[in-house]
Protein backbone atom coordinates (compact mmCIF):
# COMPACT_ATOMS: atom_id res chain seq x y z
CA UNK A 1 0.00 0.00 0.00
CA UNK A 2 1.11 3.56 -0.40
CA UNK A 3 -0.17 6.68 1.15
CA UNK A 4 -1.11 10.43 0.23
CA UNK A 5 -2.00 13.38 1.61
CA UNK A 6 -3.04 16.71 0.04
CA UNK A 7 -4.75 20.36 0.21
CA UNK A 8 -6.02 23.38 -1.57
CA UNK A 9 -6.37 26.50 0.37
CA UNK A 10 -6.27 30.42 -0.06
CA UNK A 11 -3.32 30.76 2.22
CA UNK A 12 0.35 29.50 1.36
CA UNK A 13 1.12 27.12 4.32
CA UNK A 14 3.80 24.40 2.67
CA UNK A 15 4.71 23.59 6.03
CA UNK A 16 1.62 21.82 6.86
CA UNK A 17 1.77 19.28 4.29
CA UNK A 18 4.62 17.34 6.58
CA UNK A 19 2.66 17.34 9.87
CA UNK A 20 0.21 14.99 7.57
CA UNK A 21 2.77 13.19 5.69
CA UNK A 22 4.11 11.73 8.56
CA UNK A 23 1.05 9.78 9.34
CA UNK A 24 1.51 7.93 6.52
CA UNK A 25 5.16 7.23 6.68
CA UNK A 26 3.76 3.45 7.79
CA UNK A 27 1.97 3.03 4.23
CA UNK A 28 5.11 4.00 2.04
CA UNK A 29 8.50 2.88 3.37
CA UNK A 30 10.21 2.90 0.28
CA UNK A 31 10.12 7.05 -0.92
CA UNK A 32 8.71 9.70 -0.25
CA UNK A 33 7.19 13.03 -2.63
CA UNK A 34 5.83 16.38 -2.54
CA UNK A 35 4.44 18.79 -5.16
CA UNK A 36 3.09 22.53 -4.44
CA UNK A 37 2.15 24.85 -6.51
CA UNK A 38 -0.27 27.77 -6.99
CA UNK A 39 -3.11 28.76 -9.25
CA UNK A 40 -4.39 32.37 -8.35
CA UNK A 41 -5.49 32.87 -5.15
CA UNK A 42 -5.18 29.01 -4.46
CA UNK A 43 -2.11 27.27 -2.71
CA UNK A 44 -1.95 23.57 -3.98
CA UNK A 45 0.02 21.02 -1.48
CA UNK A 46 0.78 17.14 -2.63
CA UNK A 47 2.05 14.46 -0.44
CA UNK A 48 2.51 10.94 -1.30
CA UNK A 49 4.69 7.91 0.91
CA UNK A 50 5.11 5.06 -1.53
CA UNK A 51 5.67 1.11 -1.34
CA UNK A 52 7.20 0.24 -5.17
CA UNK A 53 5.43 -2.71 -6.59
CA UNK A 54 5.81 -1.72 -10.10
CA UNK A 55 8.57 0.06 -12.02
CA UNK A 56 10.73 0.25 -9.34
CA UNK A 57 13.17 3.08 -10.02
CA UNK A 58 10.66 5.09 -12.30
CA UNK A 59 7.12 5.07 -10.60
CA UNK A 60 8.08 8.07 -8.01
CA UNK A 61 4.81 10.22 -7.00
CA UNK A 62 3.94 12.81 -6.92
CA UNK A 63 3.80 12.32 -11.06
CA UNK A 64 3.25 15.01 -13.35
CA UNK A 65 2.12 14.86 -17.24
CA UNK A 66 5.57 15.86 -19.58
CA UNK A 67 4.14 19.74 -19.61
CA UNK A 68 3.13 19.49 -15.83
CA UNK A 69 -0.79 20.38 -16.36
CA UNK A 70 -1.65 17.45 -14.15
CA UNK A 71 0.10 15.95 -11.00
CA UNK A 72 -1.73 12.53 -9.35
CA UNK A 73 -0.98 11.11 -5.84
CA UNK A 74 -2.27 7.63 -6.21
CA UNK A 75 -2.56 4.13 -3.73
CA UNK A 76 -3.36 1.18 -5.23
CA UNK A 77 -2.97 -0.57 -8.50
CA UNK A 78 -4.70 -0.74 -11.80
CA UNK A 79 -5.27 -4.10 -13.19
CA UNK A 80 -5.79 -3.68 -16.79
CA UNK A 81 -3.50 -0.64 -17.17
CA UNK A 82 -1.88 -2.85 -19.61
CA UNK A 83 -5.06 -2.18 -22.57
CA UNK A 84 -5.40 1.43 -21.14
CA UNK A 85 -1.91 1.83 -22.15
CA UNK A 86 -2.75 0.49 -25.52
CA UNK A 87 -5.65 2.71 -26.40
CA UNK A 88 -3.86 5.70 -24.97
CA UNK A 89 -0.62 5.13 -26.88
CA UNK A 90 -3.16 4.73 -29.83
CA UNK A 91 -4.14 8.38 -29.28
CA UNK A 92 -0.38 9.22 -29.85
CA UNK A 93 0.25 9.23 -26.00
CA UNK A 94 3.89 8.38 -25.08
CA UNK A 95 4.85 6.74 -22.05
CA UNK A 96 8.34 7.61 -20.03
CA UNK A 97 8.15 4.51 -17.46
CA UNK A 98 6.62 1.09 -17.10
CA UNK A 99 4.20 2.34 -14.42
CA UNK A 100 0.44 2.08 -13.67
CA UNK A 101 0.48 5.29 -12.15
CA UNK A 102 1.29 6.80 -15.43
CA UNK A 103 -1.21 5.07 -16.97
CA UNK A 104 -3.88 6.64 -14.59
CA UNK A 105 -2.58 10.06 -14.80
CA UNK A 106 -2.94 10.10 -18.70
CA UNK A 107 -6.00 8.28 -18.73
CA UNK A 108 -8.23 10.99 -16.17
CA UNK A 109 -5.57 13.76 -17.68
CA UNK A 110 -7.65 12.39 -21.37
CA UNK A 111 -11.30 11.54 -19.83
CA UNK A 112 -10.95 12.88 -16.40
CA UNK A 113 -14.28 11.36 -14.44
CA UNK A 114 -15.95 9.94 -17.84
CA UNK A 115 -12.78 7.53 -17.63
CA UNK A 116 -13.35 6.35 -14.19
CA UNK A 117 -15.92 3.24 -14.80
CA UNK A 118 -12.50 1.80 -17.09
CA UNK A 119 -10.68 1.13 -14.69
CA UNK A 120 -10.30 -2.07 -12.73
CA UNK A 121 -8.28 -2.12 -9.94
CA UNK A 122 -7.91 -1.00 -6.03
CA UNK A 123 -7.17 2.10 -6.02
CA UNK A 124 -7.84 5.59 -4.08
CA UNK A 125 -6.36 9.04 -5.49
CA UNK A 126 -6.03 12.58 -5.99
CA UNK A 127 -5.56 14.46 -9.39
CA UNK A 128 -4.67 18.31 -9.61
CA UNK A 129 -5.90 19.40 -13.17
CA UNK A 130 -3.24 22.83 -13.21
CA UNK A 131 -4.42 24.00 -16.65
CA UNK A 132 -7.99 24.11 -15.47
CA UNK A 133 -7.31 24.32 -11.45
CA UNK A 134 -9.45 21.98 -10.09
CA UNK A 135 -9.39 18.49 -8.06
CA UNK A 136 -10.74 15.13 -8.56
CA UNK A 137 -10.64 12.27 -6.15
CA UNK A 138 -12.14 8.78 -6.56
CA UNK A 139 -11.83 6.14 -4.58
CA UNK A 140 -12.28 2.15 -6.56
CA UNK A 141 -15.54 0.21 -6.97
CA UNK A 142 -16.06 -1.66 -3.63
CA UNK A 143 -13.92 0.81 -1.39
CA UNK A 144 -10.55 -1.37 -0.87
CA UNK A 145 -8.42 1.30 -0.37
CA UNK A 146 -9.24 4.48 1.78
CA UNK A 147 -9.92 8.00 1.23
CA UNK A 148 -10.61 10.73 3.54
CA UNK A 149 -11.58 14.36 3.00
CA UNK A 150 -12.85 17.54 4.70
CA UNK A 151 -13.84 20.77 3.39
CA UNK A 152 -11.81 24.23 4.90
CA UNK A 153 -13.43 27.06 6.28
CA UNK A 154 -11.79 28.99 3.07
CA UNK A 155 -13.66 26.80 0.76
CA UNK A 156 -10.69 25.03 0.22
CA UNK A 157 -10.34 21.43 0.59
CA UNK A 158 -7.92 18.79 2.32
CA UNK A 159 -7.41 14.73 1.95
CA UNK A 160 -5.94 11.69 3.18
CA UNK A 161 -5.43 8.27 2.98
CA UNK A 162 -5.56 7.81 7.02
CA UNK A 163 -8.26 10.01 8.83
CA UNK A 164 -5.63 10.75 11.30
CA UNK A 165 -3.50 12.43 8.57
CA UNK A 166 -6.60 14.14 7.67
CA UNK A 167 -6.83 15.73 11.38
CA UNK A 168 -3.29 17.11 11.17
CA UNK A 169 -4.70 20.17 9.51
CA UNK A 170 -4.97 22.42 11.74
CA UNK A 171 -8.08 23.88 9.84
CA UNK A 172 -9.74 20.44 10.22
CA UNK A 173 -12.11 20.41 13.32
CA UNK A 174 -12.02 17.55 16.42
CA UNK A 175 -15.36 17.62 17.28
CA UNK A 176 -17.06 13.97 17.84
CA UNK A 177 -19.43 12.97 15.23
CA UNK A 178 -22.49 11.77 17.19
CA UNK A 179 -23.74 10.07 13.75
CA UNK A 180 -20.40 8.63 12.89
CA UNK A 181 -20.64 6.92 16.93
CA UNK A 182 -24.13 5.72 16.16
CA UNK A 183 -23.07 4.15 12.94
CA UNK A 184 -20.36 2.06 14.54
CA UNK A 185 -22.43 0.70 17.38
CA UNK A 186 -25.47 -0.30 15.24
CA UNK A 187 -23.22 -1.74 12.03
CA UNK A 188 -19.40 -2.82 13.87
CA UNK A 189 -17.71 -0.20 11.80
CA UNK A 190 -18.09 4.19 10.95
CA UNK A 191 -20.79 3.78 7.37
CA UNK A 192 -19.10 5.71 4.49
CA UNK A 193 -19.57 8.80 4.07
CA UNK A 194 -19.32 9.25 8.06
CA UNK A 195 -16.24 8.95 10.13
CA UNK A 196 -16.09 9.89 14.00
CA UNK A 197 -15.42 13.22 12.94
CA UNK A 198 -17.58 16.06 12.28
CA UNK A 199 -16.80 17.60 9.54
CA UNK A 200 -14.04 14.93 8.07
CA UNK A 201 -16.00 12.71 5.64
CA UNK A 202 -14.75 8.98 3.98
CA UNK A 203 -15.35 9.09 0.43
CA UNK A 204 -17.69 6.20 -0.35
CA UNK A 205 -16.80 2.98 -2.49
CA UNK A 206 -17.62 4.05 -6.28
CA UNK A 207 -17.66 7.28 -5.73
CA UNK A 208 -15.74 10.63 -7.10
CA UNK A 209 -16.05 14.15 -6.06
CA UNK A 210 -14.57 17.48 -8.08
CA UNK A 211 -13.66 20.78 -6.20
CA UNK A 212 -12.97 23.51 -8.03
CA UNK A 213 -12.38 27.60 -6.90
CA UNK A 214 -13.75 26.63 -3.44
CA UNK A 215 -16.91 24.41 -4.23
CA UNK A 216 -16.84 20.40 -3.69
CA UNK A 217 -19.37 18.68 -5.63
CA UNK A 218 -21.58 16.23 -4.08
CA UNK A 219 -19.97 12.56 -3.79
CA UNK A 220 -21.61 11.56 -7.05
CA UNK A 221 -21.16 7.40 -8.17
CA UNK A 222 -19.43 6.19 -11.16
CA UNK A 223 -20.06 2.30 -10.55
CA UNK A 224 -22.69 0.34 -9.16
CA UNK A 225 -24.21 -3.27 -8.88
CA UNK A 226 -27.26 -2.18 -10.40
CA UNK A 227 -24.57 -1.62 -13.18
CA UNK A 228 -23.56 -4.96 -14.10
CA UNK A 229 -25.74 -6.94 -16.84
CA UNK A 230 -27.28 -10.20 -15.69
CA UNK A 231 -25.58 -13.30 -16.59
CA UNK A 232 -26.48 -15.59 -19.72
CA UNK A 233 -28.41 -18.36 -20.10
CA UNK A 234 -27.17 -20.52 -17.43
CA UNK A 235 -25.85 -23.81 -19.51
CA UNK A 236 -24.74 -26.81 -18.05
CA UNK A 237 -22.84 -27.15 -14.09
CA UNK A 238 -20.15 -28.34 -15.41
CA UNK A 239 -19.49 -25.38 -18.08
CA UNK A 240 -20.49 -23.01 -15.58
CA UNK A 241 -18.13 -24.32 -13.23
CA UNK A 242 -14.98 -24.16 -15.62
CA UNK A 243 -16.10 -21.10 -16.47
CA UNK A 244 -15.67 -19.93 -12.86
CA UNK A 245 -12.51 -21.22 -12.45
CA UNK A 246 -11.42 -19.54 -16.11
CA UNK A 247 -12.47 -15.97 -14.54
CA UNK A 248 -11.23 -16.63 -11.14
CA UNK A 249 -7.60 -17.34 -12.56
CA UNK A 250 -7.73 -14.54 -14.95
CA UNK A 251 -8.60 -12.07 -12.11
CA UNK A 252 -5.68 -13.72 -10.16
CA UNK A 253 -3.27 -13.34 -12.94
CA UNK A 254 -4.06 -9.58 -13.30
CA UNK A 255 -3.43 -9.25 -9.36
CA UNK A 256 -0.14 -10.99 -9.30
CA UNK A 257 1.94 -8.20 -12.05
CA UNK A 258 4.56 -6.90 -9.77
CA UNK A 259 8.17 -6.34 -9.81
CA UNK A 260 8.79 -7.87 -6.26
CA UNK A 261 8.24 -10.88 -4.29
CA UNK A 262 4.36 -11.87 -4.11
CA UNK A 263 2.61 -14.46 -1.81
CA UNK A 264 -0.78 -15.75 -0.32
CA UNK A 265 -2.63 -15.56 2.49
CA UNK A 266 -4.09 -18.98 3.13
CA UNK A 267 -6.17 -20.30 6.02
CA UNK A 268 -7.48 -23.25 4.21
CA UNK A 269 -10.67 -21.94 3.45
CA UNK A 270 -12.45 -22.58 0.15
CA UNK A 271 -11.65 -18.55 -0.91
CA UNK A 272 -8.18 -18.56 0.10
CA UNK A 273 -6.97 -22.18 -0.93
CA UNK A 274 -8.45 -21.70 -4.59
CA UNK A 275 -6.77 -18.40 -4.94
CA UNK A 276 -3.55 -20.06 -3.50
CA UNK A 277 -4.04 -22.90 -5.67
CA UNK A 278 -4.55 -20.43 -9.27
CA UNK A 279 -2.09 -18.26 -7.96
CA UNK A 280 0.41 -21.18 -7.82
CA UNK A 281 -0.34 -22.46 -11.14
CA UNK A 282 0.40 -19.10 -12.41
CA UNK A 283 3.63 -18.52 -10.81
CA UNK A 284 7.18 -20.34 -12.31
CA UNK A 285 8.35 -20.98 -8.50
CA UNK A 286 7.25 -21.91 -5.46
CA UNK A 287 5.01 -18.94 -3.79
CA UNK A 288 5.25 -18.62 -0.16
CA UNK A 289 1.87 -18.97 1.43
CA UNK A 290 0.78 -17.66 4.80
CA UNK A 291 -1.52 -18.78 7.69
CA UNK A 292 -1.84 -18.37 11.26
CA UNK A 293 -2.59 -21.40 13.70
CA UNK A 294 -4.24 -21.12 17.10
CA UNK A 295 -3.78 -22.99 20.05
CA UNK A 296 -8.09 -23.31 20.82
CA UNK A 297 -8.84 -26.07 18.66
CA UNK A 298 -12.32 -24.29 17.80
CA UNK A 299 -10.95 -21.70 15.97
CA UNK A 300 -7.87 -23.66 14.40
CA UNK A 301 -7.63 -24.47 11.03
CA UNK A 302 -3.79 -24.57 10.54
CA UNK A 303 -4.31 -28.64 9.58
CA UNK A 304 -6.16 -27.50 6.21
CA UNK A 305 -4.35 -24.60 5.20
CA UNK A 306 -0.92 -27.24 5.61
CA UNK A 307 -3.18 -29.94 3.10
CA UNK A 308 -3.27 -27.24 1.01
CA UNK A 309 0.19 -25.89 0.79
CA UNK A 310 1.48 -29.56 0.21
CA UNK A 311 -1.53 -30.20 -2.73
CA UNK A 312 -0.02 -26.88 -4.32
CA UNK A 313 3.54 -27.01 -3.48
CA UNK A 314 3.62 -23.51 -2.07
CA UNK A 315 6.28 -22.81 0.87
CA UNK A 316 4.02 -22.33 3.80
CA UNK A 317 4.72 -20.14 6.61
CA UNK A 318 2.82 -20.42 9.68
CA UNK A 319 2.81 -18.57 13.18
CA UNK A 320 0.90 -19.92 16.30
CA UNK A 321 -1.75 -17.44 18.25
CA UNK A 322 -1.51 -17.96 22.14
CA UNK A 323 -2.82 -15.42 24.74
CA UNK A 324 1.35 -14.63 25.39
CA UNK A 325 2.07 -13.32 21.76
CA UNK A 326 -1.74 -11.41 21.30
CA UNK A 327 -1.12 -9.59 23.91
CA UNK A 328 2.58 -8.22 22.70
CA UNK A 329 0.40 -7.35 19.76
CA UNK A 330 -2.88 -6.27 20.62
CA UNK A 331 -1.56 -2.40 21.71
CA UNK A 332 0.32 -2.06 18.24
CA UNK A 333 -2.63 -3.35 16.33
CA UNK A 334 -4.66 -1.40 17.56
CA UNK A 335 -3.10 1.75 17.57
CA UNK A 336 -3.06 1.32 13.28
CA UNK A 337 -6.87 1.91 13.39
CA UNK A 338 -8.47 5.52 12.38
CA UNK A 339 -11.53 3.98 13.93
CA UNK A 340 -12.87 1.20 16.29
CA UNK A 341 -13.62 -1.75 14.25
CA UNK A 342 -15.51 -4.52 15.67
CA UNK A 343 -14.09 -7.22 13.90
CA UNK A 344 -12.32 -9.88 16.26
CA UNK A 345 -10.25 -11.28 13.34
CA UNK A 346 -8.44 -8.02 12.92
CA UNK A 347 -6.18 -9.04 15.56
CA UNK A 348 -5.08 -12.66 13.82
CA UNK A 349 -4.97 -10.97 10.01
CA UNK A 350 -2.76 -8.09 11.66
CA UNK A 351 0.15 -10.81 12.73
CA UNK A 352 -0.16 -13.36 9.92
CA UNK A 353 0.31 -9.17 7.61
CA UNK A 354 3.64 -8.99 9.91
CA UNK A 355 4.54 -12.13 9.10
CA UNK A 356 4.08 -12.09 5.55
CA UNK A 357 5.79 -8.10 5.10
CA UNK A 358 9.06 -9.68 6.08
CA UNK A 359 9.23 -12.20 3.31
CA UNK A 360 7.40 -10.63 0.69
CA UNK A 361 5.97 -6.98 -0.81
CA UNK A 362 3.03 -8.16 -2.52
CA UNK A 363 0.08 -10.96 -0.59
CA UNK A 364 -2.77 -12.17 -2.07
CA UNK A 365 -6.17 -13.32 -0.55
CA UNK A 366 -9.42 -14.79 -0.44
CA UNK A 367 -12.14 -13.29 1.93
CA UNK A 368 -15.85 -14.11 1.58
CA UNK A 369 -18.91 -14.65 3.98
CA UNK A 370 -19.13 -18.17 5.51
CA UNK A 371 -23.18 -17.42 6.00
CA UNK A 372 -25.88 -15.85 3.78
CA UNK A 373 -25.88 -12.17 4.21
CA UNK A 374 -28.94 -12.55 5.72
CA UNK A 375 -27.72 -14.40 8.65
CA UNK A 376 -24.92 -11.93 9.33
CA UNK A 377 -27.20 -9.19 10.76
CA UNK A 378 -29.55 -8.59 13.78
CA UNK A 379 -32.84 -7.58 14.15
CA UNK A 380 -33.19 -3.96 13.57
CA UNK A 381 -35.14 -3.66 16.94
CA UNK A 382 -32.22 -5.26 19.03
CA UNK A 383 -30.01 -2.96 20.77
CA UNK A 384 -26.33 -4.38 21.14
CA UNK A 385 -23.82 -4.02 23.78
CA UNK A 386 -20.41 -3.51 22.92
CA UNK A 387 -17.18 -2.93 25.17
CA UNK A 388 -15.15 -0.13 23.49
CA UNK A 389 -11.86 0.85 25.03
CA UNK A 390 -11.60 4.97 23.51
CA UNK A 391 -7.85 4.99 23.98
CA UNK A 392 -7.04 1.83 22.42
CA UNK A 393 -7.25 3.67 18.62
CA UNK A 394 -5.52 5.85 17.04
CA UNK A 395 -8.57 8.80 16.23
CA UNK A 396 -10.17 9.27 19.71
CA UNK A 397 -7.24 10.49 21.41
CA UNK A 398 -7.11 13.35 18.81
CA UNK A 399 -10.32 14.58 19.80
CA UNK A 400 -9.23 15.29 23.56
CA UNK A 401 -13.14 14.63 24.95
CA UNK A 402 -13.81 13.19 28.31
CA UNK A 403 -16.42 10.12 27.81
CA UNK A 404 -19.24 12.01 29.08
CA UNK A 405 -19.12 14.04 26.39
CA UNK A 406 -19.23 10.97 24.42
CA UNK A 407 -22.74 9.50 26.18
CA UNK A 408 -23.81 13.28 26.14
CA UNK A 409 -23.58 13.48 22.63
CA UNK A 410 -25.28 10.03 22.53
CA UNK A 411 -27.80 10.93 24.22
CA UNK A 412 -28.45 14.05 22.18
CA UNK A 413 -29.18 11.88 19.17
CA UNK A 414 -31.67 9.41 20.63
CA UNK A 415 -35.26 9.91 21.64
CA UNK A 416 -37.66 7.92 23.91
CA UNK A 417 -38.35 5.69 20.33
CA UNK A 418 -34.94 4.71 19.39
CA UNK A 419 -33.62 1.62 20.64
CA UNK A 420 -31.54 2.30 23.63
CA UNK A 421 -27.34 1.47 23.39
CA UNK A 422 -26.38 -0.02 26.11
CA UNK A 423 -22.59 1.32 25.61
CA UNK A 424 -19.69 0.43 28.60
CA UNK A 425 -17.30 3.34 27.31
CA UNK A 426 -14.76 2.83 30.37
CA UNK A 427 -13.70 5.78 32.36
CA UNK A 428 -10.40 7.21 30.95
CA UNK A 429 -9.97 10.56 29.48
CA UNK A 430 -9.38 11.12 25.89
CA UNK A 431 -6.14 12.03 25.49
Amino acid sequence: MCGFVGFVQRTPAPEQLSPMLRRVVHRGPDGEGTWMGGLGEWFVALGHRRLAILDIAGGAQPMATPEASAQVVYNGELYNFRDLRTDLEKRGIVFETRSDTEVLLQHLATHWAQGLSALNGMFAFALWDHARGRLLLARDRVGIKPLYYGQLPDGGIAFASELTALLQHPRMGRRLSAAGLESYFFSDYVKAPLTLVEGANKLAPGHFIEWSDGRASTPRPYWSLVQVRPAPDPGHPTALAAELWSRLGAAVERQMIADVPVGVFLSGGIDSSCVATLAQERSPHALRTFSIAFDDPTFDESDYARKVARRIGSVHVEQRLSEANLLDVVDVALAQLDEPLADPSYLPTFMVSQLAASQVKVVLGGDGPPLPPVACHAPASRGRRHRFSPSRTRLLPELGMEVEEIRSALGRRHSATTPALDVELGSRRLA
